[in-house]
């Protein structure tokens, strides 16, 4: 039987491979409503790394899980085996592929259930619902931690980057901008000829009529 999760992470695929080399990746990925103890996490990811869990077989009977790693390609893929435990059979391969928009995360498990005719008609209503709902809860961890540092990143730059607007020169928004001398500063009126003209009329006729009242 046949089991696949996939998921995009905004996020590098580096960034994504090196969560689930993290000390406590694997208590981190384990919901909390899964009756499920880590009695010994895998030293790394690399071949030959091995795991121990407890877990119930279909929530009744405790099993302890050895799982053995069986390939590692940074950043692209590690996978690893079922050597005892619930199942006939279990191979988990953890794909990391590159995607324009970051990564994609892609579980695949091939598995066989227990107890044999009986365990692969109990499958789709026993073991797949469970494995849809854990593997959901994995991918959102997942996709939270990766993505975090990526937003505080990106707002940091956004907060950094200079002020790329154009300056207003006079106006600002549609509207007249007045520039105030500093205090203190001598103020020059500028005089235009059509000024000069108006200041020489008036001085005319103001001159001729002081001549028409003497005498």
């Amino acid at each position: 039987m046949r089991f696949v999760k996939e998921s995009l992470i905004r996020a590098a695929p580096e960034r994504v491979f090196a969560f689930h080399e993290l000390p406590d990746a694997l208590a981190r990925l384990t919901p909390p409503w899964e009756s499920v103890s880590v009695l010994q996490p895998p030293a790394n990811l690399q071949v030959g790394a091995i795991a121990i869990l407890e877990t119930r077989l279909f929530g009744l009977v405790p099993v302890r899980w050895v799982a053995n790693h069986s390939a590692y390609d940074p950043p692209r893929m590690f996978e690893d085996v079922q050597v005892s435990g619930p199942f006939r059979s279990w191979r988990h391969r953890h794909l990391v592929e590159p995607h324009e928009n970051g990564a994609v995360l892609r579980d695949e498990i091939e598995f066989e259930p227990p107890l044999g005719p009986l365990g692969r008609l109990a499958a789709p209503l026993l073991v797949v619902p469970r494995l849809r709902r854990m593997f959901e809860y994995r991918h959102r961890v997942t996709r939270e931690w990766c993505e975090q540092g990526v937003d505080e990143h990106s707002n940091d730059s956004k907060q950094n980057a200079p002020d790329a607007r154009p300056a207003h020169r006079g106006r600002l928004a549609g509207r007249p901008v007045r520039h105030r001398p500093p205090q203190g500063a001598r103020r020059f009126r500028v005089r235009t000829r059509s000024s000069l003209r108006e200041q020489r009329e008036k001085e005319y006729h103001g001159n001729s009529s002081n001549k028409g009242h003497t005498g």
